[in-house]
C-alpha cells in the first residue's frame, strides 16, 4: 500500500509593502503546482501556513511556530516553500529552522518560479473567407 504523504505549505513576506497578498497567493500557487507535480495524488495538504509578518523577521512568527509545532507533533512529512529564504531572511535562523524540521523527520521541498510553466500567448490567426 502506498503511503499518503502529509504536506505543509509555508508562505511568508518580510516587508510592509502594499500588495503582499498577491505575493502570498503567488507563493501558494507555485507550491501547490509543485506538490501536484511531485506527489500525483499520493499526498494530502494538511496545513497551509501564511505568515504576512509585516516586517517581523523574528522566529516568533505565528504561522512559523504553528508549522514547527505540527512538525514536532508528527503531522507533517514534507514542507513546501518557494525558496528556503522564506523560512527566514537570516541565515542562522534559517539553519535553526531547517535543523528543527530535520530533527522531526520533515523534508523541505522548494517550488521555484520555473515550477509553473508559462502559458503561451494566444496567437491571432488571419482568416479570409472564400470569395
Amino acid at each position: 500500500m502506498e503511503k499518503n504523504y502529509r504536506i505543509g505549505i509555508y508562505t511568508s513576506v518580510f516587508t510592509n509593502r502594499a500588495g503582499l497578498v498577491n505575493t502570498l497567493d503567488a507563493q501558494l500557487k507555485r507550491c501547490m503546482y509543485q506538490y501536484m507535480a511531485i506527489f500525483e495524488g499520493r499526498g494530502e495538504v494538511v496545513g497551509i501556513y501564511r505568515d504576512d509578518a509585516h516586517g517581523d523577521k523574528s522566529l516568533q512568527r505565528p504561522e512559523l511556530q504553528l508549522m514547527l509545532a505540527d512538525a514536532r507533533d508528527g503531522v507533517l512529512d514534507y514542507v513546501f516553500v518557494t525558496d528556503r529564504r522564506r523560512l527566514s531572511p537570516d541565515a542562522g535562523d534559517r539553519l535553526a529552522i531547517e535543523s528543527e524540521l530535520n530533527r522531526y523527520g520533515v523534508i523541505i521541498l522548494t517550488a521555484p518560479k520555473s515550477a509553473i510553466p508559462k502559458t503561451p500567448k494566444p496567437r491571432v490567426l488571419e482568416w479570409m473567407p472564400d470569395a
